[in-house]
């Protein structure tokens, strides 16, 4: 991703409407990218803070910058997680189809030894 996708995306990172691989790809370089980062930080706080005053909170006590590390922590570790469960269900379907499958030769071998029939 390049400097002027990742600044294209910021404000849909932060209203969480990225997909699971544009979170990875924007993750990936605002933490390489400096400028994107500080672009990102940037947005983060004044949304934020509109929120905030929007909710009638002190704004005043807030660490913006470590929120905003938390945010990166927290989207990283959910795109990890979607990635395990993906994964998990991609196994699970395999072994499913094995299942079946081992089944269906179990029966085909049962029909076999008794000549053509079930019973």
């Amino acid at each position: 991703m390049d400097c002027r996708n990742a600044e294209a995306k910021i404000d849909s990172y932060i209203g969480h409407r990225l997909s699971l691989r544009e979170i990875e790809e924007f993750l990936e370089h605002v933490q390489s990218c400096p400028s994107c980062y500080d672009e990102l930080e940037t947005h983060f706080i004044v949304d934020r803070v509109i929120h905030q005053l929007d909710h009638e909170k002190d704004t005043d006590h807030y660490n913006y910058q470590k929120l905003l590390q938390e945010d990166i922590h927290n989207s990283l570790e959910y795109v990890h997680n979607e990635k395990k469960k993906r994964s998990l269900r991609g196994f699970a379907k395999i072994l499913g189809w094995l299942i079946l499958s081992g089944l269906v030769l179990a029966l085909i071998v049962l029909i076999y030894q008794n000549g053509g029939g079930l019973i």
